[in-house]
C-alpha cells in the first residue's frame, strides 16, 4: 500500500497476492483510491483471465480499457457512494475506532450480483 501520482493526482494504491490451497485461488490484485478510500479502479487477475471496474458518479462498471475484461459492459448503479468490499480490512484499519461509535458503511463486492 502506497501513494502514487496517476494522471497527476496523488491515489492510494494498493497490490495485493492472494494465494490459495489451489492455484485455480490464486489472485493478483490492484485497486486504485483516492485517499479516502473512494474506489476509483479494480482489478483481480485470476487463471480465468481478468476481472476490472471503475467507479464512476453514482455506478460501477466493467473497464472498457483493460484488455480481455471479463466484465466489459457491466454496470449496476450505485447511487449512495460505495466502497470496494475487496479491501474492507484496509478499510476499517484506517477508521478512528472509539467508544460508542457506529459506522454504515456502503460496501459494494464486484460483481457478486
Amino acid at each position: 500500500m502506497r501513494f502514487e501520482k496517476r494522471d497527476g493526482k496523488e491515489h492510494l494504491v494498493i497490490r495485493q497476492h492472494w494465494i490459495g490451497a489451489e492455484s485455480t485461488a490464486n489472485r493478483k490484485i490492484l485497486s486504485i483510491c483516492e485517499k479516502d478510500f473512494t474506489p476509483v479502479y479494480h482489478t483481480s487477475t485470476s487463471f480465468r483471465g481478468p476481472a476490472a471496474f471503475e467507479f464512476q458518479k453514482g455506478q460501477v462498471v466493467g473497464s472498457d480499457t483493460t484488455q480481455q475484461n471479463a466484465f466489459k459492459g457491466f454496470r449496476v448503479p450505485s447511487p449512495e457512494q460505495s466502497f470496494n468490499w475487496e479491501l474492507d480490512l484496509e478499510f476499517f484499519e484506517a477508521l478512528p475506532l472509539k467508544a460508542n461509535t457506529v459506522y454504515s458503511i456502503n460496501f459494494y463486492g464486484l460483481a457478486l450480483e
